[in-house]
């Protein structure tokens, strides 16, 4: 890329130019014009170093090829050919040169240099041509109109020594302030210590923001002046220069918020619905309304006139889950569309959402709030989340797109045996998008979340069989969480039936129908069967996450065991003493991932 795209600064022609110069000097010498060990030393080398010349490397490279190219890798855009048609008659100048020695300045000695010269010039020549329809073309195809500028694209990369933050993208994936100036985003430090952090887009490196310990799902203020985030079950907001973070309100599990031009933040959290409070600080209001089949609403963002609101509705089906548009004057709601990811307004008139990876455009009139045409792609392999519904790419008020790159809702994972030195052994089942698994005290079945769409089944694989068969049947009730009962008989799960999460229990054959253990309003998962078999451990997630135990027996009265203002997840119950349970297989000494 050329230093203009990595400075954030506005690309052209000449752009192209750059790149041409860096894919001839390639073409020429076998080196690439600009190296680094790391993203950020390449980043340094193009933006400060000058490349070795090509006659250097390579002796027969003719002087004024040498000039020609130095010439399209300038620093200083207004330095470079300012056409690739200008450009293209340099080249078959210097091809003619090469192939007529005589009315021009020496051509190298070499004979079989000068045999594959022209010929290697003149599809140089040709290249251009092709690279610069091909820049035209993607402008024309992303913004739809032949008079817009090129469009530049780069990477960000994480902090020296950190990492983006993995697995929830809380942020990770960057928020392009208003303005399109500064990239907000989540990352580890060193330390390991999870912060936010801004990089100016004309700068190389970001500042991390001193006091945003745990910070997630960050977005702006309209003036790109402050960032607002959640942590410690509270909604902050901080400048985005730095300084000491302030409270907004209480915001336990926040799910996402937007900031109005009249200094409203509407956000949501573990209650389920929207709330507005002021930017200023204050009592939260519940504006949003759980509909049936509705479990939580999250991830909004204002509209252009800041009283209507995009938000995404989790449901208990297909059907319901999706893109919504909420009046703050009347409280009513509508669905829009169907989506994997919630939604936002891109001037000068698009609706931006993800279907199973892919970033999707459609055109959105602001005015009437109403879908005006069909939607249409520009970008692959949009990043996702555990966390449904997440906004990972933004969106500038100038026409700058942030978004994360991942393997997009469609994960291909493979369950495969490992022995004690993390050898592989065998696979397990075939590839697919699994989020937990738990092993049959056999030691010979694997049990599976595989997530496919908004929600999953569980399936069982047995290795000695080779065999991998359904033990529930409707993805759209997020069947999850599987575990095995100590004697191997059943399988306890997570599901979301008609609007409510319950535990239930399956033999693990497959045979017979699904047992309901308990029910709730809040979503649950099993943790762990007792090696009793008389209960099971789950977590119950409302405000934060809780542990519960269920009695197997006649009453199966659920009681409370970590019920506190903190998060409490992953328990799991031990047998007493010393023993422990173990697999009587051959599979002793291995273990599964």
């Amino acid at each position: 890329m050329a230093p203009e795209q990595l400075e954030g600064k506005e690309a052209d022609a000449r752009t192209d130019i750059f790149a041409f110069g860096a894919t001839v000097y390639e073409m020429v010498t076998g080196k690439k014009a600009f190296e680094g060990k790391s993203q950020v030393s390449l980043i340094g080398a193009i933006l400060e170093r000058e490349p070795v010349l090509m006659s250097t490397l390579m002796p027969t490279t003719p002087p004024s090829l040498d000039r020609t190219v130095k010439r399209c890798l300038a620093k200083d855009p207004d330095l470079r050919w300012q056409s690739a048609a200008d450009l293209a008659h340099e080249l078959e100048w210097i091809a003619e040169s090469v192939a007529h020695p005589e009315t021009a300045a020496a051509a190298p000695a070499a004979a079989p240099a000068k045999a594959r010269t022209p010929a290697m010039f003149r599809k140089i020549a040709t290249a251009l041509l092709v690279v610069t329809a091909l820049g035209g073309l993607a402008a024309g195809y992303l913004y739809r109109s032949p008079a817009s500028p090129a469009v530049s694209r780069f990477f960000v990369s994480p902090p020296e020594k950190g990492v983006f933050v993995s697995g929830g993208r809380v942020g990770a994936s960057g928020i392009i302030s208003p303005d399109g100036r500064r990239l907000a985003f989540t990352a580890r430090d060193g330390a390991g210590k999870v912060l936010l952090w801004v990089r100016p887009i004309d700068s190389l490196t970001a500042q991390p923001l001193a006091g945003t310990d745990e910070a997630s799902f960050p977005f702006w203020s309209p003036d790109s002046r402050s960032l607002a985030y959640f942590a410690q079950d509270k909604l902050l907001k901080i400048d985005a220069n730095g300084g000491p973070p302030q409270t907004v309100c209480a915001a336990p599990t926040g799910r996402g918020g937007a900031w109005s031009r009249d200094g409203a933040i509407v956000f949501g959290s573990g209650g389920g619905t929207l709330s507005r409070v002021s930017s200023a600080g204050g009592q939260p209001v519940v504006i949003t309304r759980l509909a049936a089949g509705q479990v939580d609403h999250r991830f909004p963002s204002f509209l252009p006139d800041g009283r209507h609101l995009l938000f995404y509705v989790n449901g208990s089906s297909t059907e319901i889950t999706g893109i919504y548009l909420a009046s703050l004057d009347s409280g009513e709601s509508t669905r829009l569309l169907a989506s994997s990811s919630g939604g936002i307004y891109a001037p000068p008139g698009y609706l931006l959402f993800t279907r199973q990876g892919t970033l999707l455009a459609q055109p959105f009139n602001a005015k009437t709030v109403e879908l005006t045409g069909d939607p249409f792609p520009i970008a692959e392999r949009v990043e996702s989340s555990v966390f449904q519904g997440v906004l990972a790419f933004s969106a500038s008020e100038n026409g700058v797109l942030a978004y994360g790159i991942g393997l997009g809702r469609v994960a291909n994972l493979q369950m495969v045996w490992l022995d004690r030195q993390g050898k592989p052994i065998e696979t397990i089942g075939p590839s697919g998008n699994y989020r937990g698994l738990d092993l049959a005290p056999d030691g010979r079945r694997v049990a599976a979340h595989r997530h496919d769409g908004q929600g999953g089944d569980v399936w069982v694989s047995e290795s000695s069989r080779g065999t991998t068969s359904r033990l529930t049947f409707d993805a759209s009730q997020d069947n999850s969480s599987p575990i095995w009962s100590p004697d191997g008989t059943r399988i306890a799960f997570g599901s979301l039936r008609t609007g409510k999460w319950g535990l239930y229990q399956k033999p693990s054959d497959g045979t017979g129908n699904d047992e309901l253990l308990v029910q709730s309003d809040s979503p649950v998962a099993p943790m762990s069967w007792s090696p009793d078999g008389r209960s099971i451990v789950y977590s119950v997630t409302q405000l934060s996450s809780d542990v519960w135990l269920l009695p197997l027996s006649a009453d199966r009265k659920a009681v409370p065991l970590l019920n506190t203002p903190f998060a409490e997840s992953r328990a799991r119950s031990l047998p007493m003493g010393n023993g422990s349970r173990t697999s009587p297989t051959r599979r002793a000494g291995s273990r599964c991932t």
